[in-house]
């Protein structure tokens, strides 16, 4: 199991197809060029995560915080977005 609280983690280019991460705190986190397809991130906090050429397709971020997070050339097709903040 993934540890709840990673904060500033660097999860570069990691592969995390399908994993649940839903609550864990990713707030300022290097996610950047990561494979998070299928993955389950609901309500997880990313705020200020670097989240750039991150593959999300078919990603659940329902209720996540995105705020201040860096998406630039993230693949969010199919992302389910709803309730984000």
């Amino acid at each position: 199991m993934i540890a709840t609280f990673m904060r500033g983690a660097d999860l570069t280019q990691v592969n995390l197809t399908e994993a649940r991460l839903g609550r864990a705190n990713l707030n300022e986190a290097n996610i950047g060029g990561a494979n998070l397809q299928r993955a389950d991130l609901e309500g997880v906090k990313l705020q200020g995560a670097s989240l750039t050429a991150t593959d999300m397709r078919s990603t659940n971020l329902t209720a996540a915080n995105l705020a201040e997070a860096d998406m630039e050339d993230a693949d969010l097709r199919k992302a389910n977005l709803l309730g984000q903040t």
